[in-house]
């Protein structure tokens, strides 16, 4: 299967695990296909709140399906919605595995100690609280994308600024698709203000 995509905004070829498919649903109306499982033809934007929000200005949903479609004034909410909570559904995937730890001390000697992984931080933590791990994560395996209220749902617990989630050779490819989905929601998620 093909790694790239024609971003119909951009006009560029992107790799598909940064981007966002759409298809066209019932009542001709544009449907997020975060999952990729939908049935049509699929249009191809990559990731990112301001081309998502371009298209719908410009209607250029319409000129990609090359015929009247129609845009539900809500469409980015959607995509947001729907990335959170794949997000929240692998991060949890990820906990009843055993993959995830939360307590300060324990992520700070697993990535001292070089572990493979993902450090999850909340994005409304304060720069305080966030700046003791973010000394120590590789760039690559940082990823701000979930509020505390997310990743306090996933856990049941108060206060969970953030979360490691290990990446076993067996368990990989779960790391790898939180990490893409994480880094799509990144760049469509509303910045809540502090």
């Amino acid at each position: 299967m093909y790694s790239n995509r024609f971003c119909f905004v951009s006009r560029k070829c992107q790799s598909r695990y940064a981007m966002i498919r759409f298809v066209i649903g019932y009542g001709e109306f544009i449907l997020p296909d975060i999952e990729e499982k939908l049935p049509g033809r699929g249009m191809w934007i990559f990731a990112d709140r301001e081309m998502i929000s371009c298209a719908i200005e410009k209607k250029l949903f319409a000129w990609a399906a090359k015929k009247p479609v129609k845009v539900d004034s809500n469409l980015l909410n959607m995509v947001e919605s729907s990335l959170k909570r794949l997000c929240l559904k692998t991060l949890s995937l990820a906990k009843r595995l055993g993959l995830t730890i939360t307590s300060y001390p324990k992520i700070r000697d697993i990535i001292e100690a070089g572990a493979p992984g993902l450090l999850l931080e909340a994005m409304d933590g304060t720069e305080c609280a966030r700046r003791p791990l973010r000394a120590i994560v590789a760039s690559h395996s940082l990823v701000s994308c979930l509020t505390k209220a997310d990743i306090t749902e996933t856990f049941g617990r108060k206060h969970v600024l953030y979360t490691f989630v290990q990446s076993t050779p067996s368990v990989n490819c779960l790391a790898n698709k939180l990490l893409r989905d994480t880094m799509r929601l990144e760049g469509v998620r509303l910045k809540k203000s502090k």
